[in-house]
């Protein structure tokens, strides 16, 4: 989790590296049931100690459901305990406890369809949820590639000890701070090579060109890597939502979104905005029906820098 205010990028990590082993620790030798005990007054904490990231929950709860006062406390507190949830929960995600989990699909035939022709596609995810989720495919389709574009720097405590339980973690990364060329080489060399690409289409990098969408009644800014990528790679996209529903109990859901990316001269521009709109469009709809499931802890409606603007308007 990320505090104080600013870009999401430099925002900083809450929780010293000895609480996340020690949570890490708990999660793994005491269970979920002792587990999720222990989150319920950690969540308090975090609601009453951090004003920044509680701003931007306040905000997007009121732009989703016009909530506000006493309920919109609860709801922040449940977003909170869902998150940390989510986080220790990839403990059995990386450590094959995956019995502790009861991890429901939906549309996994789109993967079926893509991997049977033994070509790869662009996961288009987002932080609605676990997106760490998607390391359950590797119970049912052990065959299948998977590799998540981040970068590796940010929470790089935690990616450490998740890195020290499995080290596998690392090998899967494709990391975002390397220089755009090199990433877009391993992107579509993991395409090329029939892989799967988890990119998480709601946050920008500072330099990273964005394009304005409408998302909850006000406008927004997404970033236009992963449109761009379909593009080059000529892979499609199949959006996926892993949504924490409560308990033990997660949803990996997939859908259908783009068969094909072709960007047109001239009207580039005009066609990745309607991509990300449509994207938006989704990810609204997701957000209504699983509003506890919303980690992005910064003002999500802040335009960019005018040199991210200066990048999309090239």
């Amino acid at each position: 989790m990320t505090g104080g205010s600013g870009h999401w990028a430099k925002q900083r990590e809450l929780g010293s590296p000895w609480a996340l082993r020690a949570g890490l620790w708990l999660a793994t030798h005491g269970g979920r049931a002792v587990m999720r005990l222990v989150l319920w007054p950690v969540s308090l904490y975090f609601v009453l100690a951090n004003r920044a990231h509680q701003a931007a929950l306040a905000d997007y709860l009121r732009r989703l459901q016009g909530t506000i006062g006493l309920r919109s406390f609860w709801l922040r507190w449940r977003i909170v305990r869902d998150f940390a949830t989510t986080i220790l929960d990839r403990v059995f995600l990386l450590t094959g406890g995956l019995s502790a989990l009861d991890i429901r699909s939906t549309g996994l035939h789109l993967l079926d369809a893509q991997l049977a022709k033994g070509e790869g596609a662009i996961l288009l995810g987002s932080h609605l949820g676990s997106f760490e989720t998607l390391r359950a495919l590797g119970r049912s389709k052990p065959d299948a590639s998977i590799h998540i574009l981040m970068k590796r720097q940010h929470n790089s405590a935690l990616m450490d000890q998740l890195a020290a339980l499995n080290p596998d973690v690392e090998a899967a990364i494709i990391d975002a701070d390397k220089h755009p060329v090199s990433v877009a080489s391993d992107i579509n060399q993991a395409i090329k090579a029939g892989g799967l690409v988890g990119i998480l289409g709601d946050r920008a990098g500072e330099a990273e060109p964005t394009t304005r969408v409408e998302f909850l009644g006000a406008p927004a800014w997404l970033p236009t890597s992963a449109f761009t990528l379909a593009a080059i790679s000529r892979a499609p996209i199949i959006l996926c939502f892993g949504l924490y529903r409560g308990g033990n109990r997660y949803e990996l859901i997939f859908e259908a979104f783009a068969s094909a990316v072709t960007l047109r001269r001239g009207e580039r521009s005009a066609q990745i905005q309607q991509w990300a709109q449509a994207y938006a469009d989704r990810l609204a709809h997701h957000a209504q029906q699983a509003p506890s499931n919303w980690f992005n802890f910064h003002d999500f409606w802040a335009q960019p820098s005018a040199v991210t603007a200066a990048k999309q308007a090239a």
